[in-house]
């Protein structure tokens, strides 16, 4: 048996071959292993020199708030915005580029996708973001507009959802808000739609269940309103609510039914010609009576006859009439 020199023994007991033997097995398998790991890992994180979107987040417009509610949510929508991804510019920044439009002459509606996507080109920013704020019934109602100012596609997009102070919530439904805004991701939330109905007494049924008109809460989508009222034909129309909410109100009118003049004519004649066949019966019965009694002289006797004979034609007649009456009102209703 061949004894190593030492510093060969030394070498295979930690693991190297000994001079003259092949080395190329073991660093293979190690770059092999550090390969598979960096291809993980670009896979899994970001590219560190990845710059995020910027974004102008306009301020948000809520007439009827306090100031400080206002700011609160102000900075809440800021915040969800910028952890979204988004490097949010700051409001001064904001202000002072729209300034400089409007000096350059720019007077647009914010809330509209044209004058959104030109300030986000003016304040130089990949996105933009516009919110307002109106109370109804009680509750919250946030609207927002998103637009993409670069890129293939430039998204625009528009939401509507019922939210409530941070404070309240930890900020929760506004986050979730400006998540289906930016992204178009999350469950609606019910919005108020104004139904009117025409008469204002119908009986209304929305989606098949009896309500009462003015505001109702609905989610986005397909919905059935109907209505009934005496002397009207009754209705029904369909109709969609938009995630955004549009402000028209849903207005259905019944149209009145016409009016029944020949059921009008027919129960008249009906009782003119019962009028006719009493009076005729009344006068003929009279008559009658006045003969047999010997109540009526000689000389005026036939006169008599001959009136107690109109009597009983007259209520003859009156008898024909109310029959073409009823059947008149009959056929008309």
């Amino acid at each position: 048996m061949r004894t190593l020199p030492r510093q060969e023994q030394f070498r295979e007991d930690r693991g190297h071959a000994p001079p003259g033997r092949s080395m190329t097995r073991m660093p293979t398998q190690v770059v092999a292993l550090l390969v598979a790991l960096l291809a993980v890992l670009l896979a899994v994180l970001p590219a560190s020199g990845a710059r995020a979107e910027r974004a102008a987040v306009l301020e948000l417009q809520a007439p009827g708030l306090l100031p400080g509610a206002q700011r609160d949510l102000d900075a809440a929508v800021r915040e969800s915005v910028a952890a979204l991804g988004y490097q949010v510019q700051p409001l001064e920044q904001t202000r002072a580029a729209i300034e400089d439009a409007m000096s350059a002459g720019l007077q647009c509606v914010f809330a509209r996708d044209e004058c959104a996507l030109k300030v986000g080109l003016i304040a130089e920013v990949q996105a933009v973001v516009t919110t307002s704020v109106e109370i109804i019934d009680d509750r919250m109602v946030l609207r927002g507009l998103f637009v993409q100012t670069e890129g293939t596609k430039q998204e625009r997009r528009r939401a509507a959802g019922v939210v409530v102070l941070p404070a309240a919530d930890g900020g929760a439904s506004l986050r979730a808000f400006v998540l289906r805004l930016v992204t178009g991701r999350g469950p609606p939330s019910p919005l108020p739609v104004r139904v009117v109905v025409e008469p204002v007494d119908a009986s209304i049924t929305l989606d098949g269940k009896p309500e009462q008109p003015g505001v109702r809460w609905l989610l986005p989508g397909d919905h059935a309103l109907a209505a009934t009222a005496p002397g009207y034909t009754a209705g029904s129309l369909r109709f969609h609510v938009e995630r955004d909410l549009s402000d028209e109100p849903v207005t259905l009118r019944l149209e009145a039914q016409p009016a029944r003049t020949l059921t009008w004519v027919g129960w008249t004649a009906a009782g003119v010609g019962s009028l006719m066949t009493l009076g005729g019966g009344v006068g003929a019965g009279v008559t009658e009576v006045m003969l047999n009694n010997g109540l009526v002289a000689h000389d005026n006797r036939e006169a008599v006859v001959t009136l107690g004979l109109v009597g009983l034609g007259t209520a003859a007649a009156g008898l024909v009439v109310v029959g073409v009456g009823v059947a008149v009102a009959l056929t008309d209703g």
